[in-house]
């Protein structure tokens, strides 16, 4: 079990957050006082994304992600025309980049 709380209970953690986890095979609990945290997941390309990449006529990079046409002038196309990509198949992205990409190729479609 891990959480990250504000509760004081050491000289030193005024004005921290404390980052309290378990770990049982070395100290069954500890206490980490910080400045900051920042919560993140691990995100990687889909499994077989190559063999969908070759099936359709679309680049891969070297970890399996989806490329577009060119990163600045044309970030949704790929060079089959007709294909379109956004969001995470281009690679780990906010919420706000996906929601744009998403509606940027939907309105390329009903071009």
């Amino acid at each position: 079990m891990a959480e990250i709380t504000d509760a004081v209970r050491r000289p030193g953690e005024e004005g921290k957050l404390i980052v309290q986890a378990e770990d049982t095979l070395i100290d069954p609990s500890g206490r980490v006082p910080v400045d900051m945290v920042i919560l993140s997941s691990a995100i990687q390309s889909r499994n077989g994304a190559g063999e969908f990449a070759h099936l359709f006529g679309i680049s891969c990079s070297h970890d399996n992600w989806f490329i577009e046409k060119h990163p600045k002038l044309d970030p949704i196309a790929t060079m089959t025309d007709g294909i379109f990509i956004a969001g995470c198949a281009q690679g780990p992205k906010d919420i706000p980049d996906s929601v744009v990409q998403g509606a940027a190729a939907a309105a390329r479609v009903l071009v």
